[in-house]
């Protein structure tokens, strides 16, 4: 419709411009063989269905990327969290590595603790060692010296 009123105006101004040319000069034609544009409405239907294609293809694109705009917020959702759980993945990986250097930092505490503990133990051992060695090397002296006593003892 569109179209027709377009083309209703442009046949006005040519009709309007031919009677303006016509009354300057008269050009010389046959009158019987004329018979205007025969095909001039398949031009029309061309012009109309070139039209509705290019509104179909329009329409098609829009579609299209519509379709590719939620096929990309889709994706970018799912690499949000994807790296929001990969995030936390880090933090807690970071998390376990303090908590263990930690629990290193105690163990070696306690083992320099307990190093040195052992050190003065053997120290001390090593004090009394004589004292033990004497009572161990003169165990034979001892026995003799108490079976002494307890005869002594049982004669008064």
């Amino acid at each position: 419709s569109v179209l027709k009123k377009f083309y209703a105006k442009v046949a006005l101004m040519q009709v309007k411009n031919q009677a303006s040319e016509q009354a300057t000069e008269d050009p010389e034609y046959d009158e019987g063989d004329f018979k205007g544009q025969a095909n001039g409405g398949k031009v029309q239907e061309l012009l109309k269905a070139v039209l509705d294609d290019t509104a179909k293809e329009e329409a098609d694109a829009h579609k299209a990327e519509q379709d590719a705009q939620i096929d990309f917020e889709d994706r970018l959702a799912l690499l949000t969290r994807s790296a929001e759980e990969l995030g936390k993945t880090i933090t807690d990986t970071e998390k376990a590595i303090a908590d263990a250097k930690v629990k290193v930092t105690e163990n070696k505490e306690m083992k320099a603790d307990a190093e040195k503990e052992k050190k003065s133990i053997e120290e001390y051992l090593e004090d009394i060692k004589p004292q033990c060695d004497f009572i161990t090397k003169n165990l034979d002296q001892r026995k003799a010296n108490r079976a002494g006593e307890t005869k002594s003892l049982e004669k008064a």
